[in-house]
């Protein structure tokens, strides 16, 4: 049994949806700053979604207003549909007609890294998240980017949300 844990600690550690995850002791502090943002995505029409959704997710935790003195909040998005057809059971090319059809669904796999870092460009905080649509337990699958772009910013949200309650008051972790 001894010999099994750590090969399970490998295998669970690498399904882990969270790449990267890094806190700075001096988060909580640090977010008293302004902030300025600033957003990519792929697709690239979804910027200005993405810009949005990031400001109002953080106005509780940050001011998020241009700032050359203050610090910035980088966002990258980036999300690729994906096809898998199901089978119910039946053969995928049997004519019966009886025998139902294959399921198409589009799904969306998407990937999303924030990283808000403080005036003297020190990593506050970062994150990197990858979406899997079509493994998601909490929901249907996905088919939009836009609807992969919300619930990515909503997750790192909760990630950051959670990470900063964690943190002592003035204090390092």
């Amino acid at each position: 049994m001894k010999k099994l844990l750590p090969l399970l600690v490998l295998i669970f550690a690498g399904c882990s949806p969270l790449r990267v995850h890094e806190i700075s002791p001096g988060l909580r502090d640090g977010l008293k700053q302004p902030f300025t943002l600033s957003v990519s995505s792929d697709p690239q029409y979804l910027e200005g979604q993405l810009s949005a959704a990031v400001a109002a997710q953080a106005a509780d935790l940050a001011s998020i207003i241009p700032s050359e003195e203050g610090g910035t909040v980088k966002v990258g998005f980036r999300s690729n549909p994906s096809l898998t057809t199901d089978t119910d059971g039946q053969q995928p090319f049997m004519t019966d007609p009886g025998s139902s059809p294959r399921k198409r669904h589009i799904f969306q796999s998407a990937e999303i890294e924030m990283t808000i870092m403080n005036g003297k460009k020190e990593v506050l905080w970062r994150v990197k998240y990858k979406y899997e649509g079509r493994n998601d337990f909490k929901a249907s699958y996905t088919q939009k980017p836009e609807e992969a772009m919300e619930e990515c910013v909503k997750r790192i949200f909760d990630i950051l949300r959670k990470d900063i309650s964690l943190q002592p008051k003035g204090g390092a972790r």
